[in-house]
């Protein structure tokens, strides 16, 4: 076997042949290293954006105590993170590391099932992602050691005045290029396959009023914060599922099918506190205080912890809408 090592005479000058492997402890430190002696001078730059080294040391020390101090982490946890090339990257992964906790890096292009093994695999019981890849997160999810954001809620909601969400130029919706809902006499008429309406308010915790018709075989759906599909479907005489009127889209089916046939108006009243729902079709409790696991699929995104807006959807074909109304907590 030949020592020679002909690389080396292509080395810029200052730039040894040989580390001292143990010049640092950790990977931190090879970090602090850097940020002591170069703290003003771009550390990463991205799609136009630099972060100085200064400030990756603040934002990853902010990070890691978020980890530690909210999410009660303990030193030599896992945490997966799922990112591409982003200014993101850095902060997370020196973030998680500085906190005392394991770095599992995962590739963003992996199937859920792919996803789902490298986590269970892993032993990482937090998953850093970006919204992009919330969807495949989301499937990946159900049988690995991965938290979901508790929103746990202490004591009972205080709920507020009702606020109407329809007018005569839907003011109180974002309106899409394709959209193809428009008020007739106090009803939203969505005569075919158009876009989806969302709210230019975000709610947190609120009970939900929504009167709905559709013809026969038509399919729509109402998004609670955005991010979970109460569905609305032509589902009259069928069994009781999660994907039929009145389920929590793939995750909570209905205890009954209390749907009308297609042409009648039907009602929805929905109670959300954290993660926890209760709906009522047609004047039948047919889910009562259940836990929505995650994200349902067509989620505007996945930042569970936060408020989000209402959505409807548009996509699916004809569908009406009236006496769509709004109560939010105020504690």
């Amino acid at each position: 076997m030949t020592h020679e090592r002909p690389w080396l005479a292509n080395y810029p000058d200052g730039i040894p042949a040989e580390i001292d492997a143990d010049a640092f402890a950790s990977i931190p430190d090879v970090l602090q290293d850097a940020i002591d002696n170069y703290r003003d001078r771009p550390a990463f730059s991205n799609m136009g954006v630099s972060l100085s080294y200064g400030e990756i040391d603040t934002l990853s020390s902010q990070f890691a105590a978020w980890l530690l101090g909210e999410l009660k982490l303990k030193k030599g946890d896992r945490v997966a993170v799922m990112m591409p090339n982003c200014l993101q990257y850095p902060i997370a992964t020196f973030g998680v590391l500085r906190a005392g906790l394991t770095v599992v890096n995962v590739n963003p292009m992996y199937t859920a099932r792919e996803l789902h093994h490298q986590l269970k695999d892993s032993g990482a019981s937090v998953l850093l992602v970006l919204d992009n890849f919330g969807h495949t997160a989301q499937k990946a999810l159900q049988g690995t050691g991965v938290r979901a954001a508790s929103l746990e809620r202490e004591g009972k909601p205080e709920w507020g005045e009702p606020v109407s969400l329809l007018d005569e130029n839907l003011s109180q919706w974002i309106i899409p290029e394709n959209n193809q809902f428009q008020m007739e006499d106090g009803v939203m008429v969505n005569k075919e396959s158009g876009g989806n309406l969302v709210t230019k308010e975000e709610f947190e915790d609120f009970k939900l009023h929504v009167e709905f018709r559709y013809p026969e075989g038509s399919n729509s759906g109402v998004y609670l914060r955005g991010r979970y599909e109460v569905q609305v479907m032509d589902s009259y005489g069928m069994e009781p599922d999660s994907h039929l009127l009145g389920g929590i889209y793939g995750f909570i089916d209905p205890t009954v099918n209390a749907a009308k046939k297609a042409g009648e108006w039907q009602t929805y009243d929905i109670t959300l506190t954290g993660r926890v729902v209760t709906v009522e079709l047609n004047g039948t409790e047919v889910i009562c205080n259940r836990p929505i696991p995650g994200i349902t699929g067509g989620a505007l995104d996945s930042r569970e912890g936060e408020p989000g807006p209402s959505m409807i959807q548009g996509d699916h074909g004809a569908v009406d809408y009236r006496n769509i109304t709004i109560t939010p907590a105020v504690n």
